[in-house]
């Protein structure tokens, strides 16, 4: 067998049945690619790391006793790894073809492509909006805050999210989600992998936007096609639990990249939010309940 051109990276978080669909989907539809599997489970003890095991025993296998999260985790194989490309991809995808190979065709054809990802489907076969701008505070504030709730501003983010297209063609875009992301390693290594201080949101950001920085470009391919069950492993969180990750991630990723004025004020601005969730439950009690006609 030639040398590995691609190490698929996988972080496991208590989803043992869509990670083994995941790597039967790889090894079934990846053809004409030397590849390497390896899977991080984050403290699942759930059945899941056996289940590769037993299954796959082709697989390298990093078994964390607790919840390092993705940034770290993912971390762990791409410091290691030796082939050229890294496909960083969450295990509730499945591939539909031969995806791999032709997003490993198109990076290598342009040298200063970064990294790809493809366009997704759910369960349905509808396709999800991925892909965005970068974003800004001001952007971030009319997206997720509470304020978002009492402002009209369709058309600005509609335009932060690509809102008008389709998804279907082949475009340089500004981030990429890394639910399936393919990579070039030597430009991983060169803007300093994934940043540990980010936990869960943002890392893709902060990612591309240090890409971007050193001179790179990022690409979606929508003439690829995977199916996507989205958000699996973070259903074993509570909202609130949630809720505290993005927000932490979130003032993190605005206080390195715009400056410790702008974290001062998204974390009032956030303050309101928390407190907001913290009460919604109660509220969804006694707000009255539309009439079905």
């Amino acid at each position: 067998m030639k040398d590995a051109e691609v190490t698929i990276a996988l972080v496991s978080f208590k989803t043992p049945v869509l990670l083994e669909r995941c790597i039967r989907s790889i090894y079934r539809y990846t053809k004409g690619v030397n590849f390497l599997v390896y899977v991080v489970d984050n403290g699942s003890f759930d059945g899941s790391r056996e289940m590769v095991q037993t299954k796959f025993p082709q697989v390298k296998l990093i078994a964390n006793n607790k919840n390092r999260f993705a940034t770290v985790a993912f971390n762990q194989i791409l410091k290691i790894t030796k082939t050229p490309f890294v496909l960083v991809l969450s295990p509730d995808v499945e591939f539909l073809d031969n995806a791999i190979l032709k997003m490993l065709n198109f990076c290598k054809k342009h040298s200063q492509v970064a990294a790809v990802s493809c366009r997704q489907i759910d369960a349905k076969g509808d396709v999800d909006k991925t892909c965005s701008r970068f974003s800004t505070p001001i952007i971030e504030i009319l997206n997720s805050s509470i304020i978002a709730r009492f402002l009209k501003n369709s058309k600005l983010l509609s335009k932060y999210k690509y809102g008008s297209w389709r998804r279907d063609s082949i475009r340089r875009v500004e981030v990429i989600g890394d639910t399936i992301l393919l990579a070039k390693t030597s430009t991983l290594r060169e803007v300093g992998f994934y940043d540990e201080n980010i936990k869960l949101f943002f890392m893709e950001n902060d990612l591309c936007l240090r890409m971007k920085n050193a001179g790179y470009s990022v690409w979606h391919m929508g003439s690829v096609t995977v199916k996507h069950l989205r958000g699996q492993s973070t259903l074993k969180f509570s909202p609130k639990q949630m809720y505290k990750i993005f927000e932490a991630d979130m003032l993190y990723y605005y206080k390195k990249h715009f400056g410790i004025w702008w974290w001062i004020f998204l974390y009032c601005v956030y303050r309101l939010s928390r407190l907001y969730w913290s009460f919604e439950p109660l509220w969804a009690l006694v707000r009255p309940k539309p009439s079905i006609k």
